[in-house]
C-alpha cells in the first residue's frame, strides 16, 4: 500500500516598502492549511520577490524556496509551483534643498534660486528637482534673512519613485543695502549769519526704489561771505525700515556762496564849538542793522577843524 503525503496549502504575507530600487521583498508570516489533528509541521524559508523595482500597489510577490519543517512534515507536501501574494512599493521620500542668490535691496521680496538638490536618491537614478518660486521673508535689507521656496517638483526617468517630503524648503540669504550717493548743490546767498543753505541735494548714484522717498538738506561749512564754500547734504531715506535698506554716501561740494551783507554808513547832523580838531560826538546811522550776533562800531568826523556851516 502506499500513503501519499497531504498536500498542504501555503499562504504568505510580504510587508510593504518604500522604494529601495530592488525587487527584495520582506516575508512576514507564513502559514499553512490543511495540517491534521495537530500534526507537528511549519512553513520555513523561502525567498519573495516583488514583479519589479518600481512603486505600485497591490504589486505581485512571488516566493520560491518555501519547505516543510516540523515532526510530522514528511507526511505532508507542498503544492507544485510558486506561491504569490501582493504588497506595496512605497515612494521613497527625498528631501529638497534650495540654495538663493544673495541680492541688493530692491524693494521686493523676489529671490532667485542659484541651485537645488536631494539627498535620499537611490545610486546614480536619473531623479532632480526642478521648478519652485523663493521669496524672502520681508523687502528690508539684512543678513541671514529666510528665504522660503514652494513650488517644488520632481523630474527624470525615475522620478515615479519617488516624492518630495514636503513641495516646499527654506534657506537663508542675504539682502544688502541699496548704494546711492547724494551730492550737494550749487548755493548762494547773501551773509546772513547763518550756515544755512537753501539748496537741495539730488542723487548723483543709484536710486530709489518701492516708493521709497527721501528728504535732502544741506549747509554751508560756516557762516561767512567767501566763494568756493564747501556745501555739505545731509539727510535720510523713509522706507519702513528707519533707512536701512539704503547706504548712502553724502558727497560735499565746494559750490557756495555767500556774499558779504551790503550795508549803509550815515553821518548825522552834528555841531560844536570850534576846537581845533575834527572829532564828532555823533554816532552815524546803519541800515540794515548787523544780524544776530554782530556788531557794528563807526564814527564820524568833520571834514577840517575850522569854524563853519
Amino acid at each position: 500500500l502506499t500513503v501519499t503525503p497531504k498536500t498542504l496549502t501555503p499562504t504568505v504575507t510580504v510587508a510593504d516598502k518604500p522604494y529601495d530600487g530592488t525587487t527584495a521583498a520582506t516575508i512576514e508570516s507564513r502559514e499553512l492549511t490543511g495540517i491534521i489533528n495537530g500534526d507537528e509541521v511549519s512553513l520555513v524559508d523561502g525567498v519573495a520577490t516583488f514583479s519589479d523595482k518600481d512603486t505600485g500597489t497591490g504589486k505581485t510577490v512571488t516566493i520560491t524556496g518555501l519547505v516543510l519543517a516540523g515532526a510530522d512534515a514528511a507526511k505532508y507536501q507542498l503544492p507544485a509551483g510558486e506561491v504569490t501574494t501582493t504588497a506595496d512599493i512605497i515612494a521613497a521620500q527625498l528631501t529638497p534643498a534650495v540654495s538663493v542668490a544673495d541680492k541688493t535691496y530692491d524693494g521686493t521680496t523676489g529671490a532667485s534660486i542659484v541651485s537645488r538638490s536631494l539627498t535620499g536618491v537611490i545610486g546614480a537614478e536619473d531623479v532632480s528637482l526642478v521648478n519652485g518660486s523663493a521669496a524672502f521673508v520681508d523687502r528690508n535689507a539684512g543678513t541671514g534673512k529666510t528665504v522660503t521656496v514652494v513650488g517644488l517638483a520632481l523630474a527624470g526617468t525615475d522620478a515615479d519613485n519617488y516624492a518630495l517630503a514636503s513641495p516646499g524648503a527654506t534657506t537663508q540669504a542675504t539682502i544688502s543695502p541699496r548704494p546711492i550717493t547724494v551730492t550737494a548743490a550749487a548755493d548762494s546767498k547773501t551773509y546772513d549769519g547763518t550756515a544755512t543753505a537753501t539748496g537741495t541735494p539730488t542723487i548723483t548714484t543709484g536710486d530709489l526704489v518701492g516708493g521709497d522717498t527721501g528728504a535732502w538738506t544741506q549747509s554751508f561749512d560756516t557762516r561767512h561771505a567767501g566763494t568756493g564754500k564747501t556745501l555739505t547734504p545731509a539727510g535720510a531715506v523713509s522706507d519702513d525700515n528707519s533707512g536701512g535698506n539704503y547706504a548712502v554716501t553724502f558727497a560735499p561740494a565746494a559750490s557756495g556762496t555767500i556774499s558779504p551783507l551790503p550795508m549803509t554808513v550815515t553821518a548825522v547832523t552834528d555841531s560844536k564849538v570850534y576846537d581845533g580838531t575834527t572829532s564828532s560826538d555823533g554816532i552815524p546811522q546803519i541800515a540794515p542793522a548787523p544780524v544776530d550776533g554782530d556788531t557794528a562800531e563807526f564814527q564820524q568826523a568833520f571834514a577840517t577843524p575850522d569854524a563853519g556851516t
